[in-house]
């Protein structure tokens, strides 16, 4: 404690002492008359709050006994209902026959008809109230409170009919409200003597307040050096060392000494805290650089890595596909040797079957003999069948001309009418029956029709196994066209229309299961490329418009030459690239497909290949169609 404060403790606390004998006997003068007057309206209060009760409870009385002797028991229970709900002190009521039965409990209806169990909110007491004979009353304790030991009053009262005591009737009123207001009354009567009691000490303060400033002018000279002092050592805290310069006091005395040490302590440092904050300012510069460094050290790794595991996926993709493409070789040379054999065989057979049947025809147009006739027939009618057959026709045309050839021929061939018009069908004659009607509806050619038709289903199967080669030896040239890889490193000359060509053809299985395909190729000329990593664009292209389309929908292949390129477009109508990914399309990696389904290098490496090529490749896409267009330059040798 200081000497200001030591003086000024010692003139307050006589001061003190002097008011408080005087204010004493004042205080305990208005603390009896407070009290008086608390005791006489917390009678009031309790003796309103009993009349009340009395009033309600008597005229419940009454209204219960008539509606009891009326048996109007509806009525009965909306008046104790009524009560309760508009009487905020009332808690509840219970209504008990004489046989100890409660009839109706407003708090807890599951009680009724049940016996009486008496209020156990808290312990019982018995209550000096005034009330008639026939009602008494029982005080429930309030153990939450020993200054307000009655938290609510229970009246009982008798419920008489005529002269017959019928029951009793409990009502329970709380005295929250009340007690509130007597709380209330006491916490003012205390405010009230804590005003009286301040107004003391205010004027003990005011005498104390003089008597302060006046002293306060003496000790100022004595401590004011010190709280100088006390001041710069705040401010060299804070680190501001300026104001520390001017801090010596002129004197000889003891406070003079210890300022002029004060100062030169202040000073050195100063010295060392100006030396650590240029270390820390080049420390921290330091730990900068080399944070930037690092984080571009680790910038350079990340990328590197991405690349390295992007050649690492494109060097296995390309080790598959150099795998793929010799195992499509040798599949390839397996599946052509027996292609051949399969088409010589069957050439040879439709060979054989023509000069037989030309050598036969002018031999037997020359002979009398009717058997000679008859194959004469047969002949005629393989020959019509060859020159009019078609596979043109759906199931329902067929089913449809079958059974109007069966009408037709029932009068003729009663049993054999049905399979006579599936012959005529597959033999193609169906639109002939009436240049045929003189041979055909004679019974006795059936055998010569169905000897025609076995043999016109030898020509018509090798016609098929002709077709059917063709198709295999154009798939296995895609397939090796496509599999071929490219090792001179070097462009050559390739007509791009003839790369998409070939890719087409490996989705023509996909295209069957719902997807319609336009093309429009242009006229290209020929141009320097490498077309098999330009085939990898275009499969790329077109596998994933038909994963967008789920195979069903319409994909439109066009290329055409433009201002000195060549333009390949690739437009399908599946739901379209939401607009958020957009601009990831053709990175590395990226992929929205389940995880199996894609490694997301497939956009991006298309891009590489256009990229290597000096081309272009963008995208517009909305709801319902995306378009990819790439963009080639023309090179020529």
């Amino acid at each position: 404690m200081g000497i200001r404060n030591k003086l000024l403790f010692i003139i307050a606390s006589a001061l003190l002492l002097v008011l408080y004998v005087s204010t004493h006997l004042q205080i305990n003068l208005h603390k009896q008359a407070f009290d008086t007057e608390l005791e006489k309206r917390i009678v009031l209060l309790k003796h309103n709050l009993n009349q009340q009760a009395l009033v309600q409870a008597q005229a419940l009385s009454s209204s219960i006994a008539e509606n009891l002797a009326s048996f109007n028991l509806f009525s009965l229970t909306q008046i104790i209902n009524d009560s309760v709900n508009n009487t905020p002190e009332l808690q509840q009521a219970i209504l008990v026959s004489k046989n100890g039965k409660v009839f109706i409990h407003t708090s807890d209806p599951l009680q009724q008809q049940l016996p009486y169990q008496p209020t156990n909110h808290g312990s019982i007491s018995q209550v000096s109230i005034k009330t008639p004979d026939s009602i008494s009353v029982l005080g429930i304790n309030n153990p939450e409170d020993s200054a307000l030991p009655i938290s609510s009053l229970e009246y009982r009262v008798p419920i008489t009919i005529g002269e017959s005591h019928w029951g009793d009737i409990y009502l329970l009123y709380s005295l929250k409200k009340l007690n509130k207001v007597i709380t209330q009354s006491i916490a003012e009567n205390t405010q009230l003597q804590e005003e009286q009691t301040n107004k003391a000490f205010y004027s003990a303060g005011a005498i104390l307040l003089v008597a302060f400033v006046l002293i306060s002018q003496l000790a100022e000279r004595l401590v004011e050096p010190i709280v100088r002092l006390s001041a710069y050592t705040k401010e060299i805290a804070n680190g501001n060392f300026t104001k520390v310069h001017n801090a010596a006091i002129t004197g000889t005395d003891e406070i003079a000494e210890l300022s002029h040490n004060f100062t030169d302590m202040a000073k050195n440092l100063e010295e060392n805290y100006l030396e650590q904050a240029q270390y820390n300012l080049t420390l921290d510069a330091k730990v900068n650089e080399r944070t930037k460094a690092l984080h571009k050290k680790n910038e350079e790794l990340l990328n590197a890595f991405k690349k390295v595991e992007e050649s690492q996926q494109q060097l296995i993709y390309s080790e598959k596909i150099a795998a793929l493409g010799q195992l499509i070789a040798g599949i390839a040379h397996e599946i052509n040797t027996p292609l051949g054999a399969i088409g010589a065989s069957a050439s040879n057979t439709s060979m054989s079957l023509e000069d037989h049947l030309t050598q036969l025809k002018p031999i037997l147009e020359k002979s009398p003999d009717p058997d000679a006739q008859a194959l004469n027939k047969i002949i005629s009618l393989i020959g019509r069948s060859t020159n009019n057959h078609s596979d043109s026709l759906s199931t329902r045309e067929e089913r449809a001309i079958k059974r109007s050839l069966s009408k037709e021929l029932a009068p003729h061939h009663q049993e054999g009418a049905e399979d006579l018009a599936e012959l005529l069908l597959e033999m193609g004659l169906h639109d002939q029956l009436s240049a045929l009607k003189p041979e055909i509806l004679d019974p006795e050619n059936n055998k010569i029709v169905s000897l025609a038709h076995s043999l016109t289903s030898i020509r018509r199967n090798n016609m098929t196994i002709h077709t059917a080669i063709a198709r295999v030896s154009k798939i296995v040239f895609a397939l090796k066209s496509f599999s071929h890889q490219d090792c001179s490193g070097e462009m050559i000359q390739s007509n791009i229309n003839d790369g998409i060509k070939t890719v087409l053809v490996l989705y023509q299985n996909q295209f069957k299961q719902g997807c319609e395909v336009h093309l429009d190729y242009g006229d290209l000329p020929s141009t320097l490329c490498y077309p098999d990593e330009l085939n990898q664009v275009w499969t790329n292209l077109t596998h994933n418009a038909l994963q967008a389309m789920h195979n069903e929908g319409e994909l439109s292949v066009s290329t055409k030459v433009q201002e000195g390129n060549i333009l390949v477009q690739f437009t399908d109508n599946g739901p379209g690239i939401p607009e958020d990914i957009q601009e990831k399309v053709f990175s590395s990696f990226f992929t929205t497909k389940p995880a199996g389904e894609g490694s997301g290098l497939g956009l991006g490496i298309c891009k590489k290949i256009v990229d290597k090529h000096q081309g272009n490749i963008d995208f517009e896409s909305e709801v319902g169609r995306t378009t990819f267009s790439v963009s080639i330059p023309i090179r020529v040798k």
